[in-house]
């Protein structure tokens, strides 16, 4: 009776869960599944490592990859995770060791689901006022998307980003 009512209450909370947030349990779900029982790395330590890859959400790599039919072989582990801390140590590069762990965090953990879910990344900006989360995020945002992002993140957008009077001609060229 008590497992009976476990599985009713979880189909309840799945009805009023957002779709995106039941996609992305099912995409996390997918990814775990792609691991050898004889990796060197843990089912959820390898979905998280692809969750959280700014190249492979950009590129919407993580659901092609979640499509895949077989499990990755310990090799394969191994290879594609040496391509995320590659990627991963650019993005250190170019905006800094804490902005891009704060945007893996917001990729892994699902607070930014897809890349055209305009509310995702408004709350996401919302949640900053770091310049280089900021500016990471500017420049993963899809095509077309801008347009439907609400007035409070881009006016963050812009407050954060915008140069000074002072500012050479290249870097207002920079703000698009």
């Amino acid at each position: 009776m008590g497992n009976e009512r476990e599985q009713r209450t979880d189909s309840q909370i799945e009805d009023r869960l957002p779709e995106a947030t039941l996609a992305f349990d099912e995409l996390r779900k997918k990814l775990t599944a792609l691991v050898p029982e004889d990796s060197n790395v843990s089912s959820d330590e390898f979905a998280k490592a692809m969750l959280g890859s700014r190249n492979l959400f950009i590129q919407g790599d993580r659901e092609r990859i979640a499509s895949r039919r077989r499990p990755f072989s310990k090799e394969e582990v191994q290879k594609a995770l040496d391509y995320i801390a590659q990627a991963r140590a650019a993005d250190v590069a170019e905006y800094g060791e804490a902005a891009t762990h704060w945007f893996t965090d917001r990729l892994s953990s699902g607070q930014i689901r897809t890349r055209d879910d305009a509310e995702d990344w408004g709350r996401s900006f919302q949640q900053t006022n770091e310049i280089p989360c900021i500016k990471m995020m500017v420049r993963s945002l899809p095509d077309g998307i801008g347009s439907r992002l609400d007035q409070n993140a881009i006016k963050q957008i812009l407050e954060k980003l915008k140069p000074g009077p002072e500012a050479s001609a290249i870097e207002w060229c920079e703000l698009g």
